[in-house]
């Protein structure tokens, strides 16, 4: 380092976060997040799977399963869409071949609706 330079930290102003505290929250902050956060509805996490993913579970082409989906054909599970992508519930497609099989399973409670 030469002589003139000085070390970063001296040119660097304190961000004006570092010296704020967390605030304090007292009990009854805390018993009544925990009383909002019990009266959420539980909802368990699925995987949302790809088109390419469907494809292979059910050894058909993605061309096929594309050509299916936009004639709306029951030939293939429900399918979630967000915002260009389109994605399948794992579990909403093992209920649905089951069905197909003859197994009648019944969807999930929450399952997507296609759209």
């Amino acid at each position: 380092m030469s002589p003139q330079a000085k070390p970063l930290s001296q040119h660097v102003p304190p961000s004006p976060c570092a010296s704020r505290q967390a605030p304090q929250h007292s009990d009854s902050d805390r018993a009544n997040q925990e009383q909002r956060e019990d009266s959420l509805p539980t909802k368990t996490l699925h995987r949302l799977l790809p088109t390419s993913w469907l494809a292979q579970r059910l050894n058909i082409s993605v061309m096929t399963i594309e050509r299916l989906r936009a004639q709306r054909s029951p030939d293939i599970p429900p399918h979630i869409t967000i915002g260009k992508s389109i994605r399948y519930d794992e579990r909403v497609v093992e209920a649905w071949l089951q069905n197909k099989m003859g197994l009648r399973a019944p969807l999930p409670i929450d399952a997507p609706v296609a759209v």
